[in-house]
């Protein structure tokens, strides 16, 4: 929903380009995926502990 507390449908494709922009956004600098690959060895380190 927007602010005007309208309801906006979207394609799938504008969908996925506005999600992409916003993820874009907050992960300047950093590989998500690199990160999520440390969280994962770091929790299965603890688990096996």
């Amino acid at each position: 929903m927007t602010e005007e507390r309208n309801l906006d449908i979207l394609s799938k494709k504008e969908a996925l380009r506005r999600v992409q922009e916003i993820v874009a956004r907050y992960a300047q600098n950093c590989s998500l995926a690199s990160e999520l690959i440390s969280e994962r060895r770091q929790e299965a380190e603890e688990e096996n502990k």
